[in-house]
């Protein structure tokens, strides 16, 4: 029983005894009617409440399945209802937590493809650049110097985002930033300057030196280092290149 119930059992018990002590049937029937009428008026108000707080979580059900960061009203810690209320709150929390988590693994799922299209794109325009040299094998200075800067850019210290190294434990996008000043002189680098890349790049900042990304590379990189130029040579771009967005 609950603590509303126990306090209408006292006060039926204080009003059988009021009868018997004042033994007149007139008063009798004028307590009890008092006593009636107050549980009349107490159930009718109980039952409006009752009904607000119903509304009131069905509104928030219907509101929260467009929205599952709405943050559900204050609940109290007694009642069928309150524990309905408590139960469905949970329910929310969870497909909350696995909508986040679905969408964090599509996101993902959408830069590996991304990358995979990359990696694939790449070596087919290098045999097709390749095809064009050897059609024509006399190369003038212009271009045996474009070769060699070529040479020198993506030799030594170039990440070929293999993806090997990820995921890193502090989130860090390492595939991507790793590469950063490539991408912003042999791409549209405007991409480059938004908001989400300046985290993603500044992320580097948290960076712990596990080295664990250096341990996986492929190619034997100064991983950690390496992003640590690329995040300057990045702040250097975006200081020249951010107002002409």
């Amino acid at each position: 029983m609950t603590a509303r119930g126990w306090i209408k059992a006292a006060l039926a018990a204080a009003a059988l005894l009021l009868c018997a002590v004042l033994r007149e049937p007139s008063r009798c029937c004028i307590v009890l009617g008092i006593f009636a009428a107050g549980l009349l008026a107490e159930n009718l108000i109980s039952e409006l409440r009752y009904r607000r707080r119903l509304d009131r979580l069905i509104g928030y059900i219907t509101r929260v399945q467009d929205d599952l960061s709405l943050a559900p009203p204050e609940c109290a810690s007694e009642g069928q209802l309150d524990i309905l209320q408590s139960e469905i709150y949970k329910v929310v929390a969870l497909l909350r937590e696995q909508y986040s988590g679905e969408r964090r693994q599509k996101e993902y799922l959408s830069d590996m493809l991304s990358d995979i299209s990359h990696q694939i794109k790449t070596p087919l325009t290098a045999i097709q650049l390749m095809t064009e040299l050897l059609e024509h094998p006399d190369l003038d200075a212009e271009m045996e110097a474009f070769i060699a800067k070529e040479r020198k850019e993506l030799s030594g210290s170039f990440c070929r985002s293999c993806g090997y190294c990820m995921p890193c434990p502090m989130g860090i996008e390492i595939r991507n930033c790793a590469r950063m000043n490539m991408l912003l002189r042999r791409s549209p680098w405007q991409q480059y300057m938004t908001d989400e890349w300046y985290a993603k790049m500044h992320k580097i900042e948290d960076c712990i030196e596990c080295r664990s990304c250096a341990s996986k590379c492929p190619y034997q990189l100064d991983t950690p280092n390496l992003l640590k130029y690329m995040l300057k040579d990045y702040d250097e771009f975006y200081a020249s290149h951010k107002d002409l967005v």
